[in-house]
């Protein structure tokens, strides 16, 4: 089930970029948009360590080609973004000292911007949303390591699974805690349950069994998935908890394993989710991701009504990072492909 690209995976990363925008668009009007981040969590965990434990396993990894690879893979997209949008930033943003401005951008490039952000309690402004970004970062610095630890050790695929829980289980509690005690939740610990949740199922379905549960039951799993979301959405609305994040991270699991269960037969949601424009979106939403928070930014900062200047700015990242995707990203992979 996970040995050949699936194209509806772009669709899935259409929806979470979405909400992501969306939710951005309207802070700060409360929306719950946020979800879309646990979302990508739960995906990049499932197809990274899918990738990664099949080249173990067949004697192909090399930790530091890896490495390489994903550096090829999304710095040169995010140096692009900060050398376009710091000096405009510097620019519009003339009140605030550029030693500042300079400083989160270091910590955005650097990958540590959630570290920063959860020992401050203060978002790092264009580059606020690099948390996620830093997150992953950090998630796979570490994982591949210890997978192939694992696989050394002849670890049951078993052990692996409840090794994955409980980290699952402790990152959930630290989430808790961090919420209930007002600070941003943004720390290694707290926010790892989605990498982990995806991890987690990439092993699982390794196994015949999961897998025939899965095509059995995936009309049920492909709307569980979607209320939980939906759930996790309209809560993550409308009142602060901590909760909307574990149900997210819950919803894409199931939700991702009804759909690829479901694109296994290519059924009808996976018939939506391949839809063209959708998976356009998809196959650019990292672009759309690093682009969209500096220019909404941008568009509070810009004279006459922010109404008008939001649609146009986040247009704009679209298009920013279709370009980025071409000339950029594209490249990128071919000199991967090229190396490897």
């Amino acid at each position: 089930m996970s040995s050949r690209r699936i194209d509806s995976l772009d669709g899935l990363r259409a929806l979470a970029v979405t909400l992501v925008v969306i939710h951005h668009a309207l802070h700060p009007h409360i929306f719950g948009g946020f979800i879309g981040v646990d979302i990508f969590f739960v995906l990049s965990g499932y197809l990274i360590t899918s990738i990664i434990r099949r080249q173990i396993l067949t004697g192909n990894f090399k930790l530091l080609t890896f490495y390489w690879n994903r550096s090829l893979r999304l710095y040169p997209a995010l140096i692009l973004v900060v050398m376009i949008c710091l000096p405009v930033g510097l620019f519009f943003e003339r009140d605030r000292a550029a030693s500042s401005q300079l400083w989160d951008a270091a910590i955005a490039l650097a990958y540590v911007t959630n570290i920063v952000q959860y020992l401050t309690g203060v978002y790092r402004g264009l580059w606020s949303h690099a948390w996620s970004l830093s997150m992953e970062e950090q998630f796979y610095l570490l994982w591949p390591a210890l997978l192939i630890l694992l696989v050394r050790l002849r670890a049951s695929r078993c052990l692996s699974l409840w090794l994955l829980a409980a980290l699952f289980g402790i990152s959930i509690g630290f989430y808790s805690l961090d919420f209930s005690a007002g600070l941003l939740a943004f720390s290694p610990l707290s926010r790892m349950q989605g990498l982990v949740a995806g991890s987690l199922l990439a092993i699982a379905l390794e196994s015949k069994p999961v897998q025939g549960f899965a095509l059995d039951r995936r009309k049920f799993l492909l709307g569980a998935g979607f209320v939980l979301l939906l759930i996790a959405l309209v809560i993550g609305s409308f009142r602060h908890a901590w909760w909307p994040v574990p149900v997210a991270t819950l919803g894409a699991f199931v939700l991702l394993m009804g759909l690829l269960a479901d694109t296994y037969e290519f059924g009808f949601v996976s018939r939506i989710f391949t839809w063209r424009p959708a998976m356009y979106i998809g196959s650019i939403s990292y672009g759309i991701y690093l682009w969209h928070f500096p220019l909404q930014h941008f568009a509070y900062l810009l004279p006459g009504r922010s109404l008008v200047w939001l649609p146009i700015m986040t247009i704009l990242s679209i298009g920013l990072a279709a370009a980025s995707h071409r000339w950029i990203e594209i490249p990128m992979l071919r000199l991967r492909i090229k190396r490897s």
